[in-house]
């Protein structure tokens, strides 16, 4: 028995087909096509919007990181390098305030340079003339200057830089004194003095209140070379004083500055028989007896 094969219709995929088969469907709408539309619209909008956002949110995060960075540099130099300068003329004393309450009390003609916005971080300044200095305790107290430098933690001392002299005496705690080429180094505690002297440092017992005299106008010198007398006499009564370089005497006695420069030329020259004139007002000369 022969079995019949029956035919199967397959599906057609015509355009014809299509239509006939969408003309059947019923589609219900809850809401006009217009409005699904034009919210299908606003919704690609929106993704699109999304993505770009997306793709270029990295490089503005890193450029703001950068400006970041470069602000807090920025800010850093600005307290690292900004500095204030205080400076004294002939005839002038002035007491500065450091920024944690230190304080320095500066002769005539000296100068300090100080980082205040950093000094919480480094309590470094530089320094020329004398000065009398009280460091409150904190980080390490640094004095720097070209004739030598001066580190301490908590004390009071005095420093006299000028051309080639350093000398440096401690009132209260311990200091450390340094050479300019930093290749010598000394401490000493309270009542001793460092001055620096063909090539090394000089450690001798001092008394505190002649090293500070100056602070109340009071100016003592022990064996002190006249030269630099008669240029002290100078920057406390802002004269000028003619004297012949090769003078290689000694001085050793006080005056105040109560006295007229008159009367201190004349404490001064008299034990060495030295002569000394007015040429017109503020500047004198000095001169050797024949």
């Amino acid at each position: 028995m022969n079995a019949q094969k029956k035919s199967i219709k397959q599906p057609t995929n015509t355009p014809e087909d299509f239509t006939r088969i969408s003309d059947k469907l019923t589609i219900k709408w809850d809401r006009p096509k217009e409005e699904i539309w034009q919210q299908m619209v606003s919704g690609l909008a929106r993704e699109s919007q999304k993505q770009a956002i997306t793709i270029g949110y990295r490089p503005a995060l890193q450029w703001a990181i950068a400006a970041m960075f470069v602000l807090i540099f920025s800010i850093s130099g600005v307290m690292r390098f900004y500095t204030t300068t205080f400076i004294t003329r002939q005839a002038e004393h002035q007491l500065v305030t450091l920024p944690d309450g230190s304080t320095v009390q500066l002769n005539a003609e000296s100068k300090i340079t100080v980082h205040p916005y950093w000094w919480r971080f480094s309590r470094q300044l530089a320094f020329e003339g004398e000065a009398f200095f009280k460091v409150e305790k904190g980080r390490k107290f640094t004095v720097a200057s070209t004739n030598g430098t001066t580190q301490v933690l908590g004390t009071s001392f005095n420093i006299y830089a000028r051309e080639n002299s350093y000398r440096v005496a401690c009132l209260s705690g311990k200091v450390r004194v340094t050479d300019p080429e930093k290749k010598h180094e000394t401490i000493i505690k309270a009542n001793q003095k460092a001055e620096w002297l063909d090539g090394s440092f000089q450690v001798r017992n001092m008394v505190a209140e002649n090293e500070t005299a100056w602070i109340n106008n009071q100016f003592i010198f022990t064996a002190t070379p006249i030269r630099e007398v008669f240029r002290e006499i100078e920057r406390q009564y802002a004269i000028s004083i003619q004297y012949e370089e090769s003078l290689s005497l000694t001085y050793s006695g006080n005056f105040s500055k109560t006295q007229t420069p008159e009367q201190v030329l004349a404490y001064v020259c008299r034990p060495f028989s030295l002569n000394f004139e007015q040429i017109k007002p503020g500047q004198f000369r000095v001169s050797q007896n024949k």
